[in-house]
């Protein structure tokens, strides 16, 4: 009896041991795949004697067509078929206001339907955004009663928050480069991707694979993040100003379908520090340097 539990035990052992996962994705021409995604971003701003805050929440459902089937990657068409934005400026909601109640959401609305396309390997690597322009091709004439520049101010921000670059790190995080074969249960990888937005900087993170079964492939993954090459000044509020000095942290959990690899489940918790660096000018004579930290939380799911 006492061989016989050993006997059993060695094999549960080695089939523990001995499980693997494929993690590459496996997608098929035509078929549509979804994303539901929350994404909360925090800004604070520490100027001399005053502390500013801003945060934007974006909320969506997004669908993926398989337009083409490539040698080692996939074109997707992509649009958002729901899509809210939601700013707060030190706590006073954008929303909310009297004269840009409705703003946002008419915004948000026009850029529905709107087709892009992204292009992923295999392995998870987003190789190019295509068409993103295309959300932006309406006229914003329509929207609301505003004047030019309030008008202008709004669409400048929500243009921020889905241009070609922010597109690409959401997609980042989406997806992750994996391995091309199947690997072991606790394999362990690093990857290093350039993260470009309103900073630039360079994420180094290792990831796990924590759990397999019938249905889903769990992969965990912690990181950090240094200092890329100093970004040029970008004009924000009239002033020319950009982000150096960045560093953080990161944290993922993505659940994967085991059979087509394409994410059940993300988490996504980025936490960056940085200087503000305003360039020299008639507000600012000879520049100024502030903290910066930046909180970005970022959930997603099937729909």
């Amino acid at each position: 009896m006492k061989i016989y539990l050993t006997f059993v035990l060695l094999f549960t052992a080695v089939c523990v041991n001995g499980q693997q996962a494929r993690l590459t994705l496996r997608l098929k021409k035509d078929s549509v795949y979804y994303l539901n995604t929350n994404v909360a971003m925090t800004t604070n701003q520490y100027f001399p004697g005053k502390k500013t805050m801003a945060g934007v929440q974006i909320s969506s459902l997004s669908s993926h067509k398989v337009t083409d089937v490539l040698d080692t990657a996939y074109r997707l068409e992509v649009q958002f078929e729901r899509l809210s934005v939601k700013i707060n400026i030190d706590g006073l909601i954008l929303n909310e206001m009297p004269d840009m109640s409705g703003t946002l959401t008419e915004l948000a609305s026009l850029m529905k339907h709107k087709v892009f396309h992204i292009v992923v390997s295999r392995y998870g690597s987003l190789m190019a955004v295509e068409d993103a322009d295309k959300l932006f091709n309406s006229s914003f004439d329509s929207v609301s009663n505003l004047s030019d520049q309030k008008k202008l101010q709004l669409l400048t921000a929500v243009r921020s928050l889905f241009d070609k670059r922010v597109i690409r790190n959401t997609y980042f995080d989406a997806f992750t480069l994996v391995p091309k074969d199947a690997v072991d249960l606790n394999y362990s990888w690093t990857v290093n991707q350039n993260l470009e937005s309103s900073v630039r900087a360079t994420m180094d993170t290792k990831y796990f694979l924590s759990a397999v079964n019938n249905n889903v492939c769990v992969i965990t993954g912690e990181g950090t993040l240094r200092a890329g090459p100093s970004p040029d000044y970008r004009s924000s509020n009239g002033l020319m100003m950009r982000m150096i000095d960045v560093g953080g942290t990161i944290k993922k959990k993505i659940v994967i379908n085991s059979n087509t690899g394409w994410p059940v489940n993300i988490s996504v918790v980025r936490n960056l520090k940085a200087t503000g660096d305003i360039k020299d000018c008639p507000q600012f004579p000879g520049g100024l340097k502030f903290p910066v930290e930046m909180l970005f939380n970022i959930s997603s799911s099937t729909r």
